[in-house]
């Protein structure tokens, strides 16, 4: 896929450029270009997989032909959008590669020093088993979100927190996909820093068993 492949491109040069000590003015504004798009591939690139899930858990039988059927309309316009979505995305990546070569980035970037880069950034779509020390805070993390024993007053809320790179959501993850069937109602979604909050919240209504028409932009927003 495209997109997957440029965004793994863009991972691999964020990474060399953390490793640069005075970047330029100009490679900074290249850097944040780079990421901001590397943010919308990200989630439509979840939006895209969250869809083709969401197909693959539908019940069987009367109930799921009145699902599809209820559905149909939705989903025909959902694959509009989402196809227009990544159109748009790749002529953005075209656009932002034409720009770099048109300013000739790569010649003002400052020799990169040597840094060592934690191992474990590299380490964040690994399966979890092949990550060590995870076992200590994903059981700890269990009994916060009180699975196996309860606790005198639930948490509403639990925070994995740490610098980047760390598997953070490698971690939760692992937790949502092995106890999350434990839970009456489980969404897991990717949230980057400036959010389309349309999709978020349609992703999050559709893994939580919303079978109805999802309500327009402006309905969603309001609630």
């Amino acid at each position: 896929m495209f997109l997957r492949a440029e965004l793994e491109a863009m991972h691999a040069f964020l990474l060399k450029m953390s490793q640069v000590e005075e970047p330029d003015e100009q490679a900074k504004c290249w850097m944040k270009e780079v990421r901001e798009l590397s943010y919308d591939i990200h989630n439509s690139i979840d939006d895209f997989m969250l869809r083709v899930d969401d197909k693959s858990a539908k019940p069987k039988g009367v109930k799921g032909f009145i699902n599809r059927s209820m559905n149909l309309l939705t989903e025909t316009k959902t694959r509009h959008r989402i196809g227009k979505e990544i159109r748009s995305l790749e002529t953005q990546v075209k656009e932002v590669a034409e720009r770099r070569a048109r300013y000739k980035i790569n010649d003002n970037i400052s020799k990169a020093t040597n840094v060592t880069v934690d191992p474990r950034v590299c380490s964040l779509n690994r399966d979890l088993s092949e990550l060590v020390g995870f076992d200590e805070p994903a059981t700890e993390l269990l009994k916060l979100l009180n699975v196996g024993e309860e606790l005198k007053q639930p948490l509403k809320v639990v925070s994995i927190v740490g610098v980047g790179g760390l598997g953070k959501t490698t971690l939760a993850r692992h937790v949502y996909d092995k106890y999350g069937s434990r839970f009456r109602y489980r969404a897991f979604v990717s949230v980057s820093r400036n959010p389309n909050m349309v999709t978020l919240l349609r992703a999050i209504l559709i893994q939580v068993g919303y079978n109805k028409t999802l309500p327009e932009e402006a309905q969603l927003i309001s609630g």
